[in-house]
């Protein structure tokens, strides 16, 4: 049986409000080599009536008892592809009609290339960018790229940092090459790791503004939650344990003591994300967040140093070399402090 030339990946939670939209997208595809494996993580309510019934021909179902978050659900969805390119989006996510037709045009032209970003537009705000790839922030934190600024200045291809979680598209040989998303992650951040795998691999990620799709930020976890919170501030130092040069891990601390300090000020003067979620939640709230994200983030700093071993093994590339993409892809605190 010949093999489809992409798999979508879909990993669906309580999305009875966004999957029908999501999977009609894949459905009004123009190119039709492609199957579908949904990751269904024990949403309160079943996706059945949500599913198109044209689609059930291109359709698998995996369907897990409870959330079991969505790096491992990813993972599952990964597994069970035949295709070629894994395509993995969000479900609160919709494609153009023509994305994978004019997707396979633009790999010829990358020949090179195993790792893909499209542009993706904010959906209340088409004339906005949510994201043209991966930004980092150097402590491990990352955003993606163009958040929230005209779609009129990302239209130009460009070699990023990596692809974000929102769609990501992947030649399946670069999971055979550097492993699949690490699951400790849970979700947040877990898109940041696999991209600096891929770099210390020598893989590079090309942005592409010919294909395009919509998101509606955030809406299965929500958009400033202190879960969200949590596992941000517990994410982002695994990545930096497990991926960072021993120069730049030295001096991440500083830098989030830096964060910290630009997110306070921020909030005092009622700008960007902190200053909606100083609002939300108490300041007990925010000291148990911390206390909870360092004590789990030092519980697993075993399982990191042991990750960055074979990180460091098997890296293609110098830490001299890594050191100069990571710097040519940082973002300015200010972006981070005082955009919403």
């Amino acid at each position: 049986m010949k093999k489809p030339f992409a798999s979508f990946i879909v990993v669906n939670f309580n999305g009875e409000k966004i999957l029908r939209d999501c999977l009609e997208s894949l459905l009004k595809q123009n190119d039709s080599d492609f199957e579908v494996i949904m990751v269904d993580n024990g949403s309160r309510v079943s996706w059945k009536p949500f599913v198109p019934k044209e689609l059930y021909n291109k359709l698998t179902v995996i369907e897990n008892p409870n959330d079991t978050g969505f790096a491992p659900a990813s993972n599952q969805g990964i597994s069970a592809a035949s295709g070629k390119w894994i395509i993995i989006i969000n479900n609160d996510v919709v494609l153009d009609d023509n994305f994978l037709s004019r997707f396979r045009e633009e790999t010829y032209k990358y020949p090179n290339t195993f790792i893909f970003t499209p542009k993706v537009l904010i959906q209340d705000l088409p004339d906005y960018i949510d994201s043209s790839g991966l930004g980092v922030f150097m402590d491990g934190i990352a955003r993606c790229r163009g958040w929230q600024e005209p779609e009129k200045n990302y239209r130009l291809p460009a070699e990023v940092l990596g692809a974000t979680g929102s769609v990501a598209i992947f030649h399946k040989k670069v999971f055979n090459d550097i492993g699949l998303f690490d699951e400790g992650f849970f979700m947040y951040l877990e898109d940041l790791d696999i991209a600096l795998r891929a770099v210390w691999h020598g893989y590079k990620c090309q942005y592409l503004p010919g294909i395009s799709a919509c998101h509606k930020h955030s809406s299965t976890v929500g958009k400033h939650t202190i879960e969200k919170a949590y596992l941000v501030e517990r994410n982002h130092i695994w990545v930096a344990l497990k991926n960072f040069p021993l120069t730049l891990l030295v001096i991440a601390p500083f830098y989030t003591v830096y964060r910290y300090l630009l997110q306070g000020y921020a909030a005092f003067t009622h700008q960007g994300i902190t200053s909606s979620f100083f609002r939300t939640y108490s300041w007990k709230q925010r000291i148990q967040m911390l206390f909870m994200a360092y004590r789990d983030a030092i519980l697993g700093i075993p399982k990191a140093l042991r990750e960055r071993k074979k990180i460091m093994r098997s890296r293609r590339v110098s830490s001299a070399v890594f050191l100069k993409i990571i710097l040519k892809h940082r973002l300015s605190w200010r972006e981070f402090a005082f955009k919403d």
